[in-house]
């Protein structure tokens, strides 16, 4: 993990989100990952943001 630094201060921000699809139905499929995946990817570099893990299960998915 990397501290981001600023003129007035150092500092390391992380965030573990999880999304879970109502009644943690099974509907995350490999093709849905493969997505997730790259649309996590866009938003990160869009936002100046590092990715240190996702994992895509069939019914959540993990972002850190």
């Amino acid at each position: 993990m990397h501290e981001r630094k600023t003129r007035y201060s150092v500092y390391n921000i992380n965030y573990h989100m999880v999304w879970i699809p109502k009644y943690r139905k099974r509907v995350l499929t490999e093709e849905v990952k493969a997505e997730m995946q790259k649309l996590f990817t866009n938003v990160a570099n869009q936002n100046d943001m590092e990715i240190l893990a996702a994992e895509v299960m069939p019914d959540h998915i993990h972002l850190f």
